[in-house]
């Protein structure tokens, strides 16, 4: 049996970074740790997750844990490790398994499941609060605390303990979890064990350091990422090229609003660049996976828009128009021909979507071209090109954004900053209304009934529906929804291919830009 004890919520370092949410549902690596937590573990035995009995479970977490045979356990968030473990135990029932426990804020890569008694020990030179360890001639103790103003060895988090019954004992008799694992090792020695691959959760660095160590990456990129630098990597020179070259060629005015790049590197079947590897969150992860309040997103939403304003100070040439224009006309059905060889999908075959009749894939993109005007001079300025919550990190601490992953292009050849800033406008629409991170991370429910019949639903997020009716009510960064809202509803129709990788999340992609379609079709004239 396992249990992941995660209820509590984080601490208030955290909870400024994500809102209050319990340990085991953090951020990491596009998914809940508690993912990776169980991926670790034994699936052919008990599993349980604790959580606090004053939080909301939401929908997808709930559907993924019963798919994957975990139970969860409501206790009391006031209660210490001790007091949540005794009540845990005894709602169990009757059971007389061995019992192991990882700690919600912790990983712990390479555990040996089957050594029995063991506190699992690894090196830290944190200046924390964690429990540390002292040895004698006959056994190991374990203490409340050890002298952080120097390295050593601390308990990590994994318990493995072969008696409930003397476990269970050992907390009721004492007044601390730690000082229970010294009861239960006077019976049953308690060993401690090396795991060197700890990654700890629990604090805002220790957090954005144990991140950097699970990365998520696309197929045609490969990230190399170190303490301080990021070496991006791909067999698409012409991309490494063009994405180098954006962020050299900001004006230094914009350069505050990225990260320091530092060299590039061609060689003969690929090319490289290296950038400075910010300890911030992606705008994708706090949209699926916090807790943050309608103010944070608020000052969010208010940072982006002070980049958009700032960009649109350095115009591109008019000489850009035309090449802008024919692009992104000609992009969507470029795409669509490369989507109908090399998949089974059809783009001239009509939809049903939910159970209402809707036009093929072509149709809605002619739509929604034959309602975007002609760039104007007014609309050429630097520009991103892929500004989307995943391209976007956000530092709470000044209050302001930093880009990433920009395109630098409008074809192989024509490497330039400046591009339709509508476009990053929609690209921001296709985050906020659109919820292009949610299908990303697996978080919507799909039937595929038939060969062109699908049931399709992502899940309400109230916070986000607020910012994305502001954005279309108020005329966000100057241009009215009917400007934006065609661009959106392409994007999502020109990046199919790009998700060949997985016919599932195509399929979602598809019924999400039929439901968008739906939803706005009143406004594509």
């Amino acid at each position: 049996m396992l249990i992941v004890t995660s209820a509590q919520f984080v601490s208030a370092e955290l909870i400024a970074e994500f809102g209050e949410i319990p340990p085991a549902f953090l951020p990491v690596g596009n998914k809940r740790l508690y993912q990776h937590q169980f991926r670790h573990s034994n699936e052919s035995e008990r599993r349980i997750l604790t959580l606090p009995d004053n939080y909301h479970l939401p929908k997808y977490d709930e559907q993924w844990l019963l798919k994957h045979r975990i139970e969860v356990i409501y206790l009391s968030s006031k209660m210490s490790l001790r007091e949540s473990l005794i009540q845990c135990i005894r709602k169990l029932g009757d059971f007389s398994e061995n019992i192991s426990i990882l700690h919600g804020d912790t990983l712990i890569e390479g555990i040996d499941y089957q050594l029995k008694d063991i506190v699992s020990i690894a090196r830290t030179d944190d200046y924390y609060k964690w429990a540390g360890i002292s040895k004698t001639e006959s056994k190991t103790l374990f203490t409340e605390a050890f002298d952080a103003r120097e390295p050593g060895m601390v308990v990590s988090g994994y318990f493995q303990f072969s008696s409930i019954d003397i476990l269970l004992a050992s907390l009721e008799s004492s007044d601390s979890f730690i000082s229970a694992l010294n009861h239960y090792s006077n019976t049953l020695t308690l060993s401690a064990i090396h795991y060197p691959a700890w990654l700890d959760f629990g604090h805002v660095h220790t957090y954005f350091r144990s991140k950097s160590r699970i990365t998520t990456q696309r197929s045609f990129n490969d990230l190399d990422i170190s303490p301080r630098v990021v070496k991006k990597s791909s067999a698409k020179s012409w991309k490494m090229k063009a994405e180098y070259l954006w962020f050299k060629s900001l004006p230094e005015q914009l350069s505050i609003y990225t990260p320091h790049v530092f060299s590039f590197e061609q060689k003969e079947k690929s090319a490289s660049y290296e950038i400075e590897y910010l300890y911030m969150s992606a705008l994708n992860e706090l949209a699926v996976f916090s807790e943050l309040p309608g103010v944070a997103w608020q000052r969010i939403m208010q940072s982006c828009s002070e980049f958009i304003t700032d960009a649109r100070k350095y115009t591109g040439p008019e000489s850009l128009a035309d090449s802008i224009n024919e692009f992104h006309q000609a992009k969507v059905f470029e795409r669509l021909k490369t989507l109908r060889e090399s998949s089974t999908i059809d783009p001239d075959s009509d939809w049903i979507l939910n159970g209402e009749k809707l036009p093929s894939l072509n149709s809605i993109a002619e739509k929604c071209n034959a309602s975007t005007r002609a760039v104007t001079p007014d609309d050429i300025y630097i520009s991103h090109g892929d500004l989307c919550f995943s391209n976007i990190l956000y530092d709470f601490r000044v209050q302001s954004v930093r880009l990433i992953d920009p395109r630098g292009t409008l074809d192989e050849q024509t490497f330039t900053p400046y591009g339709d800033g509508r476009y990053d406008i929609a690209k921001l629409y296709h985050s906020v209304i659109g919820r292009y991170d949610f299908i990303m991370a697996g978080n919507y429910h799909l039937d595929i009934i038939g060969k062109s019949s699908i049931n399709f639903r992502i899940p309400h997020h109230p916070v986000l529906n607020n910012i994305g009716e502001q954005l279309m009510e108020n005329r966000a960064f100057g241009y009215d929804k009917e400007e934006i809202i065609p661009i959106m509803i392409n994007l999502f129709i020109s990046m199919l291919p790009l998700h060949a990788d997985s016919e599932t999340r195509q399929i979602a992609l598809i019924a999400n830009a039929l439901r968008l379609f739906k939803e706005y079709k009143d406004l594509l004239k």
